[in-house]
C-alpha cells in the first residue's frame, strides 16, 4: 500500500516536471498556498525565536539571541558581589575569557570591527605560494612548514605511546606498574619505533 503511494507520488513529480509545472505547497498551519508549515518566515503565524524560548533541540539560536543571553548573564555576573575571577581575584567577571578581563585577548572579530567598524565586509583571497613569498626566503620557510607538519602528525600519533624522545608523557602515578614493565620491555626491544626530534626554534 505505502509502496504504491510512494510510486505515485514519484511519478507525479516527475511528471510535472516534465510538464514544467510545479504543484505548489498548501500550509498545514494557516492552509495557505506557497509553504508547507508556519516555520516558514512569510506564513502569517511564523513566530521568530526569542532568547527566552531557546532551550529545545527544534529552536535555533541566532547571533542576536547569543547576544541577548550572553549580556544577560555579564549582568547577572556583575551584579553578584560573590562573584571573583579565578586568575585576577577581582570582581564582576569569572574566568579571563570575559572581555571584562583586564589582559583579555580580543578576538579576531573585534579586532576588526574596533579598527573598521561593525560594518565592514571581510574577503579572503588565495595565493600561490611563489607569489606571496620572495625567493631567497621560499625554501627556508617551506622547511619550516614541512618540518612543524611532519612534527605535530608524529606527535600526535605517539604522544599516547610514550614514544617521544624516549620520555614518558604521562604520570606514572596513574598507570599500572605491570603496565610500565611491559611497555618497557616493548620499548627496549623496538627501538626504531621511537621518534627523537628537536623541534625548530619559532614552531609553536
Amino acid at each position: 500500500m505505502y509502496k504504491s503511494l510512494i510510486l505515485n507520488k514519484i511519478q507525479a513529480v516527475l511528471l510535472s516536471r516534465v510538464s514544467g509545472e510545479r504543484p505548489q505547497p498548501k500550509c498545514k498551519d494557516c492552509k495557505e498556498i506557497g509553504h508547507y508549515n508556519k516555520n516558514y518566515y512569510k506564513c502569517k503565524l511564523f513566530k521568530e525565536d526569542k532568547a527566552d524560548d531557546v532551550g529545545t533541540s527544534n529552536k535555533r539560536q541566532t547571533s542576536a539571541i547569543k547576544n541577548v543571553k550572553r549580556e544577560a548573564k555579564r549582568q547577572k555576573v556583575i551584579a553578584d558581589p560573590n562573584v571573583h575571577c579565578i586568575n585576577c581575584k577581582s570582581t564582576g567577571h569569572k574566568t579571563s575569557c570575559s572581555a571584562d578581563y583586564p589582559r583579555h585577548i580580543l578576538s579576531k572579530l573585534e579586532v576588526m570591527n574596533q579598527s573598521l567598524g561593525t560594518g565592514s565586509q571581510s574577503f579572503v583571497r588565495k595565493l600561490p605560494f611563489h607569489t606571496c613569498v620572495k625567493e631567497q626566503y621560499r625554501s627556508v620557510l617551506k622547511n619550516r612548514i614541512l618540518s612543524a607538519s611532519e612534527d605535530a602528525r608524529q606527535l600526535l600519533f605517539r604522544a599516547q605511546m610514550f614514544l617521544v624522545n624516549n620520555r614518558r608523557v604521562t604520570n606514572s602515578n596513574m598507570i599500572p606498574p605491570g603496565m610500565l614493565d611491559v611497555w618497557n620491555n616493548f620499548r627496549r626491544q623496538h627501538p626504531t619505533i621511537l621518534y627523537k626530534v628537536g623541534l625548530a626554534s619559532g614552531n609553536s
